[in-house]
């Protein structure tokens, strides 16, 4: 039988820091215009408007934003070739049909590989075998059919393609055609099907660029993200966008703390990430069991000040962690921390911002 353990613990004095304002900079972002493929599918397509929308709202992409950079978007119908790409940081390729009368060549796919080992960077959607062109160049071709239910695994705990500014990335929504790939020979598989296991998100380093093969352009439309008119990244799908390209343009680590797999990063002022929250376990049951937990923000609930730890099953909460600022009532950081099981635990507490030795608290 599980006991419930609940503790309210208050952090020594520990005082607002002011933002420091950042130069603005830009990440130059490619797509395929809807016109030469005549898709709903991408960037300046109808059923992508959340999803441009994001990417151009300053409070997410911009000089006060979670990622310091802004996003300048350009639509494209032209051939592709070096010279046109060497204009971008990131290209995103949507929903784009093999079979149309304007799809790429065999010299537009090598264009876009080539790109990408001398340092490019690209993010794929690839929902079906007859859609998967630029996927297949990249070493993995559509092989089946996949689930609307999509998790965060393996390395997807803690790659920064998932885990980044955003919040890290633990299972987001797939809709109509969805597909899987196989197991890649290299690059980690990151997302894969909530129900049979199969990839369907992978990410490649190739030479001195980076690419994310994505098995459902759904993961980012419309029909997935929040929809306000770009003006938050509030779910998995949005946070899923908003890492991907964070991570594609090397601009993923913004805040004092760095999430991962797990460590929890909370706020002293929105987007600082002042603080760093890890949890260790030990038990005898089972012939004795220890480790570290797997740490998962609520900020895809609109809760950015806590989050939840897993212990032994990642589906299974074991702790919900919060800190709140309590500084008017008595100078101090609260802590709460409540535990749905019987298991010892140490919680680490850092502050990134004033430094000193961690808080850490034993049950």
């Amino acid at each position: 039988m599980f006991s419930r353990k609940i503790r309210a613990l208050a952090i020594s004095l520990l005082l607002p820091l002011s933002a420091t304002a950042l130069g603005a900079q830009t990440i130059e972002l490619g797509s395929i215009a809807a016109s030469r493929f005549d898709t709903s599918w991408s960037l300046d397509a109808v059923n992508m408007e959340e999803a441009r929308a994001k990417l151009l709202e300053t409070s997410n992409f911009g000089e006060f934003g979670d990622v310091p950079y802004e996003i300048h978007i350009t639509d494209t119908a032209a051939t592709i070739d070096g010279a046109l790409l060497s204009g971008f940081d990131v290209f995103f390729i949507g929903f784009l049909n093999d079979f149309d009368d304007d799809a790429f060549s065999a010299a537009e796919l090598d264009a876009f590989y080539d790109w990408v080992t001398a340092g490019g960077a690209m993010l794929v959607t690839c929902d079906n075998e007859d859609y998967d062109a630029v996927c297949e160049r990249f070493g993995s071709p559509v092989t089946g059919v996949g689930d609307n239910l999509v998790d965060a695994s393996g390395p997807g705990f803690g790659h920064p393609a998932l885990v980044g500014p955003f919040g890290p990335v633990r299972q987001v929504t797939a809709q109509f055609d969805i597909a899987i790939f196989d197991e890649p020979a290299d690059g980690d598989v990151v997302l894969r099907s909530a129900l049979s296991r199969e990839p369907m998100g992978i990410v490649r380093e190739i030479g001195d660029g980076r690419v994310i093969l994505l098995s459902d352009v759904d993961m980012l439309s419309d029909f997935t993200l929040t929809n306000d008119n770009g003006e938050d990244i509030a779910s998995a799908n949005d946070a899923l966008l908003g890492n991907a390209i964070a991570w594609l343009a090397g601009v993923t680590e913004t805040g004092l703390c760095t999430p991962t797999a797990t460590t929890l990063c909370l706020d002293g002022m929105e987007g600082d990430g002042r603080f760093s929250v890890t949890v260790d376990y030990s038990t005898v049951q089972g012939g004795g069991l220890s480790g570290t937990a797997l740490a998962t923000p609520l900020l895809g609930l609109g809760a950015r000040q806590g989050g939840l730890f897993t212990f032994f099953d990642p589906a299974n909460p074991e702790m919900v962690l919060k800190i709140l600022d309590g500084c008017i009532v008595n100078n101090h950081y609260w802590v709460y921390a409540s535990a749905g099981t019987n298991v010892g635990m140490t919680v680490t507490i850092e502050d990134l911002l004033l430094g000193g030795a961690p808080k850490v608290y034993v049950n």
